[in-house]
């Protein structure tokens, strides 16, 4: 199966770099363990979830602490293939 067109252009890297900015103050963002407990961490979700379903929640804040926080198409791109890229690591 091919990989969907936003695939192509996204970045692990830059998603991870977001990731350890914006998302880890809340979540473990990193297989070392950095970052927060307050949300499930970014493995836990790269297992459980598909990337469609990390997209849309990446799209629409679905915490108190993320009301207002909104990512770019291209940062919503990124950092759902650094959490996908998680799971391949494993």
């Amino acid at each position: 199966m091919a990989a969907p067109a936003w695939a192509n252009s996204a970045s692990a890297d830059a998603g991870g770099e977001l990731a350890a900015r914006w998302c880890a103050a809340c979540h473990v963002v990193s297989p070392s363990g950095a970052g927060g407990n307050a949300g499930p961490s970014f493995g836990s979700i790269a297992k459980d979830r598909r990337a469609a379903d990390i997209r849309a929640a990446l799209t629409k804040p679905h915490a108190k602490p993320m009301k207002g926080f909104k990512l770019k198409r291209h940062e919503v791109d990124d950092v759902t293939a650094y959490i996908e890229s998680l799971e391949a690591r494993r």
